[in-house]
């Protein structure tokens, strides 16, 4: 009888100790998760510094919609995890909000609300389960609301035996709104949100964050105008020099100037720079257009006329005016006009 009391004690010890294990493995085993961020302007001249307002270049082009500005998340999972069991401080359901101010939206190739965005994904470190999460995308409702990285069954396994962290990357494309309100010059936080769960299909535990700064800069264009000369009689030729500089910290789009002339020149014809040209430059009778002017970028135009007689004139010798306006996408202008 004692014999028996005594198996049953030990089996009774062995039970709880085994309990005990299951236990604190459950209460101990879990992920360590942290954020990282990176920001990466489109054009290498803008030093992944600043976003422009008004939509994105990339030193050739306009990609506001489709590329954008890159912003990166980083989710890593540094906890010690276990080779032979991947489940151990695995972070089970990511789920990941990125909370943006008004007038930012996705790089929609469309740019039509509501806003998608195909993420490009990655993953490093870790072990043979560090794999990347593939067909992942971004929606966002409206400019200046939530962004919700669409993540289905997706699990952050921890480092195993020695291993370094797994790191999960996604990179999603932003622009700033196109049409009025612009976004002002300044700068800017995006909030990112990662929650995830401690089993599979299990509760959210509170979400980890942190915060990125972006800094948006406006355009403006600085128009200067000379003429090539002092006096013109009846039927010369006159020109003038129209000098349109970026003359802030940031880039305009859809520059357009138009020149004008009084009733006593005639003939006008605007010759756009050469060597360089401006990007994707249109000229349509008095008007000229084109993509899009870099701070500190200078374009020389030459406007040329010729002196008519005007019977109508008050004045002798007649006033030779010519005015040359410019507007670019965010609604800024600048005149210059020269008699």
């Amino acid at each position: 009888m004692p014999r028996n009391s005594g198996e049953k004690i030990s089996v009774f010890v062995w039970a709880i100790a085994f309990c005990l294990l299951l236990l604190s493995s459950s209460v101990f085993a879990q992920p360590v998760i942290t954020l990282s961020t990176q920001f990466t302007s489109a054009d290498i001249a803008r030093a992944d510094t600043y976003m422009d307002s008004g939509g994105v270049w990339n030193g050739a082009s306009e990609v506001t919609n489709g590329q954008g500005d890159q912003f990166r998340l980083q989710i890593s999972n540094t906890a010690a995890g276990n080779l032979a069991d991947p489940a151990v401080d695995m972070a089970f359901d990511l789920t990941a909000v990125i909370d943006v101010q008004d007038g930012f939206r996705l790089a929609d190739t469309d740019g039509a609300a509501p806003f998608s965005f195909n993420v490009t994904t990655g993953a490093s470190g870790g072990d043979v389960n560090c794999v990347a999460p593939a067909g992942v995308t971004a929606s966002q409702a409206t400019i200046g609301g939530d962004v919700t990285i669409n993540l289905t069954n997706v699990d952050l396994p921890a480092q195993a035996n020695g291993a370094s962290a797994c790191v999960f990357t996604f990179d999603v494309g932003f622009t700033t709104r196109t049409t009025a309100p612009f976004v002002t010059e300044g700068n800017y936080n995006f909030d990112y949100d990662v929650a995830y769960a401690l089993t599979d299909g299990g509760a959210a535990e509170t979400p980890v964050e942190t915060t990125q700064s972006i800094e948006v800069r406006e355009g403006s264009v600085a128009v200067l105008k000379v003429a090539n000369g002092t006096s013109a009689g009846l039927g010369d030729p006159v020109s003038y020099t129209v000098s349109l500089n970026g003359s802030s910290n940031g880039g305009s789009f859809n520059v357009q100037l138009t020149d004008t002339l009084n009733a006593n020149l005639t003939g006008l014809s605007i010759v756009p720079p050469v060597g360089p040209a401006p990007p994707g430059g249109v000229l349509a009778g008095n008007q000229y257009t084109f993509a899009y002017l870099a701070p500190g970028t200078q374009y020389d135009f030459t406007v040329n006329a010729s002196v008519v007689s005007n019977a109508t004139a008050l004045v002798c010798p007649p006033e030779l005016r010519n005015q040359a306006d410019v507007v670019h996408r965010t609604n800024a202008t600048a005149v210059s006009f020269i008699a």
